[in-house]
C-alpha cells in the first residue's frame, strides 16, 4: 500500500510546533536511548510521533520490544500480506498474554479472534466484528492503538474492533509478538 506509514518517511519532521526534532539520530526505544517525549541531555525533545521500534521489513515470528511497556498513545503500525490460515499478534507481560489478536480464515465465516492469557488460562473469546477486513495475499494496513480502556484496532483506515484491558500491569507488557502465515513488509511502534 502506497500510503502506508507515509508519516514515517521522514520521523524526525516537526510534527509538533515548538517542540525540536533531532535529524540524523537513530530511533529511540533501545537501551540507553530516550524514549518519545522524554529529554535527551541536551533539552531537545523527541517528536512525539517518533518511532519507538524501528519501521522496516520483519522476518516472521519476530518480537518489537517495549522498554517502557505500554503507554497511552502507543501505536503498533504494521502493513503486511496474510500468506495462510492464520497469524498472531501477542502484546506479552511475562507468561501473560494482554492481547491476543488473531484473524482466522480457516473458520467459516472467517472471523478475528480477540483473547488474553492470564496465569496460563485463556479467556472468553471474542469473535464479534461488523466484517472480516482482510483478504488472503492482499496488502493490509494495521494499527493497534494503546488507550486508556482499550485497544483499538484499525485495519485499512477503518475501526474494526476495540479489546478492554484485561491486564493492568500496562509498564509490564515488554514485547509484541507477531508470527503466523503473514509477511511484514514494515512494522513499527510510535507515539501519536
Amino acid at each position: 500500500m502506497s500510503d502506508c506509514f507515509s508519516n514515517l518517511n521522514n520521523p524526525w519532521g516537526s510534527q509538533n510546533p515548538g517542540q525540536p526534532c533531532l535529524p540524523g539520530q537513530q530511533y529511540p526505544g533501545y537501551p540507553g536511548f530516550p524514549a518519545a517525549g522524554q529529554q535527551y541531555p541536551t533539552g531537545a525533545t523527541i517528536c512525539p510521533t517518533a518511532p519507538i521500534v524501528a519501521p522496516g521489513p520483519k522476518a516472521v515470528p519476530c518480537a518489537l520490544p517495549l522498554p517502557s511497556g505500554c503507554t497511552q498513545g502507543m501505536m503498533l503500525n504494521i502493513c503486511g500480506i496474510p500468506t495462510g490460515n492464520r497469524f498472531f499478534i501477542d502484546f506479552e507481560e511475562g507468561n501473560n498474554v494482554a492481547f491476543h489478536f488473531n484473524p482466522r480464515f480457516d473458520e467459516n465465516p472467517k472471523v478475528v479472534v480477540r483473547n488474553s492469557v492470564i496465569q496460563g488460562t485463556w479467556g472468553q473469546e471474542e469473535r464479534q466484528c461488523p466484517k472480516f477486513p482482510f483478504q488472503m495475499q492482499q496488502p493490509f494496513k494495521l494499527q493497534i492503538l494503546f488507550e486508556p480502556d482499550d485497544y483499538k484496532v484499525i485495519v485499512n483506515n477503518e475501526t474494526i474492533c476495540k479489546y478492554s484491558h484485561k491486564l493492568k500491569n500496562f509498564a509490564g507488557i515488554k514485547i509484541i509478538r507477531i508470527h503466523g502465515a503473514v509477511t511484514i513488509n514494515n512494522a513499527s511502534v510510535t507515539m501519536v
